[in-house]
């Protein structure tokens, strides 16, 4: 099944998004911060959901969080962020939640420190996902300075021994050159992001106005059991754009 996904979605009033996504996909993975922080609309999804046929996933928080955070105070703020957003998501029927691993900062600026970090707070939430009925998906970083988790061997060090699949972002991996790499271990993913860019930068193009090729990638992920999610920042206009290339091409199908 496509859904949509878009950070501008978080600026806005839950109804509002919803109006705008149901006419065209299957879902919405929500990117649960901001107006769409998951506690605070879980009553009002829920009434909707009641009468509307909607596949609903979650992202969880990502602009205020980081697994890796050197300060035990703001490590368990987050801890119990992301637990709140399980519970809600939990509440709400939700079978996947993708969540990113921690960054580089000042102070752990070594990406080992970091990877372990982030493993150490996965155990934790691991626990929580698992007594709610959720899978947690850890998903691939596109390449800038802060990030870890850009290669597939890192994924693997980080959910080694859990519980936990992964969230394969195909425009980020364009960004390192590792698709083929993780086309090869299809068997991890439990949670698809598409986009696309020219290789360089986490640009968030419409599907079709990068350099992916998005028929080999397609057709690799034959007998992928899971959602695909079209992540557009500049919404849905953007997104419009990419369903139109994917039925041009005869892509839809593959999802």
């Amino acid at each position: 099944m496509l859904l949509i996904s878009s950070n501008s979605f978080s600026s806005m009033p839950l109804s509002d998004v919803l109006e705008v996504i149901s006419p065209h996909f299957d879902g919405w993975e929500i990117t649960a911060e901001g107006t769409l922080r998951l506690p605070d609309i879980e009553k009002e999804l829920s009434e909707y959901l009641e009468s509307n046929d909607m596949l609903i996933q979650v992202h969880a928080p990502l602009s205020d969080i980081n697994l890796a955070a050197a300060s035990p105070l703001v490590r368990d703020a987050v801890i119990e962020e992301m637990v709140l957003a399980m519970e809600s998501a939990s509440n709400l029927g939700v079978e996947v939640m993708t969540l990113h691993p921690g960054f580089r900062t000042p102070l752990y600026r070594v990406p080992e420190k970091v990877r372990e970090r982030t493993k150490a707070v996965l155990r934790i939430l691991e626990r929580g996902a698992l007594d709610r009925g959720i899978t947690l998906a850890l998903e691939n970083m596109p390449l800038t300075f802060i990030t870890v988790g850009r290669e597939p061997w890192e994924l693997e060090e980080m959910t080694e021994g859990l519980d936990i699949k992964w969230c394969f972002d195909v425009g980020h991996a364009n960004t390192i050159g590792t698709i083929d790499e993780f086309l090869k271990r299809k068997d991890r993913l439990a949670n698809i992001h598409i986009h696309d860019n020219m290789g360089k930068d986490d640009e968030h193009l419409p599907i079709g106005e990068g350099n992916i090729d998005w028929k080999k990638v397609l057709s690799a992920l034959e007998g992928y059991g899971g959602n695909f999610v079209l992540e557009q920042d500049k919404g849905m206009g953007d997104a419009l754009k990419s369903l139109e290339f994917l039925r041009s091409q005869a892509l839809l199908p593959l999802l």
